[in-house]
């Protein structure tokens, strides 16, 4: 019996250090198996600054243009996986340099040699517009007009200084053009793509309008970027939210409220 027993106990301890061996043996192996949280699932970055209407900070709450229509490209591309950063332009240029953003929204096209340029999504057509029946010609045209802009708005050094126009402030496009139809302003002076759709929304008719520049804002990407090969994917997903009017409608909403 007790032979029996020291023959079996063997056997088992025998086992026990086969099976020992085997777990030691593959664990080694099993540290150098790449984790499924690899280089496919790393953040996209998307940064741009803070800008009102476009990119509005309270305290931990971000809203805006920006923030909106960047939510839905990475909604569009099943990009889970993302983080969107608001910071100053010498800081945000310096990441889109070094490949810390992946891509970012510029006014102008860059020729810096570390980005490259996708599609202009939306061109600010800067300018002035008034009811149907006061023609705006020339800019000199706009000097005896009560002009309704945005409140602490910029559009452009020739306007922002000349102390002869009469500027009245408002928080919404939409107000302005209520306060247009009333009759209580005669003209509005901004983008006048968004203009003219909120007031066909309204259904008041505007006149022709007079321009005075023109912004487009371009898509971004930094060559440096680890998702650079995605570049000409996520140009066409913005081409294709310019096409279905996604980038338009989100801009007119948020001006217009």
């Amino acid at each position: 019996m007790f032979m029996w027993f020291l023959k079996h106990s063997l056997v088992e301890l025998s086992l026990r250090k086969i099976q020992r061996l085997i777990i030691l043996s593959t664990f080694p192996l099993y540290l150098l198996i790449p984790s499924h949280t690899n280089a496919d699932e790393k953040p996209v970055v998307s940064c741009f600054i803070d800008l009102t209407f476009w990119s509005d900070l309270d305290g931990d709450k971000k809203r805006g243009i920006y923030h909106e229509l960047h939510k839905i490209f990475f909604e569009r591309m099943n990009i889970s996986q993302y983080r969107i950063i608001v910071a100053p332009y010498a800081r945000l240029r310096t990441m889109l340099q070094r490949g810390q953003c992946d891509f970012s929204t510029t006014l102008v096209a860059q020729t810096d040699e570390n980005y490259m340029v996708g599609i202009s999504y939306w061109t600010i057509r800067v300018g002035v517009i008034a009811l149907k029946g006061t023609p705006i010609d020339e800019y000199d045209d706009i000097r005896h007009l009560k002009i309704g802009i945005l409140k602490q708005a910029s559009l452009g050094f020739q306007f922002d200084n000349d102390l002869q126009l009469t500027r009245i402030e408002s928080q919404r496009f939409g107000q302005l053009i209520d306060m247009l139809a009333n009759k209580r302003i005669d003209a509005i002076a901004g983008d006048l793509d968004v203009l003219e759709a909120i007031a066909e929304e309204k259904s008041i008719v505007l006149g022709e309008s007079y321009t005075m520049q023109t912004m487009p804002l371009h898509f971004v990407m930094s060559k440096n970027s680890s998702h650079a090969d995605n570049f000409a994917a996520f140009n066409q997903q913005w081409q294709l939210m310019v096409d279905e009017g996604i980038v338009k409608d989100s801009i007119v909403k948020h001006f217009a409220r």
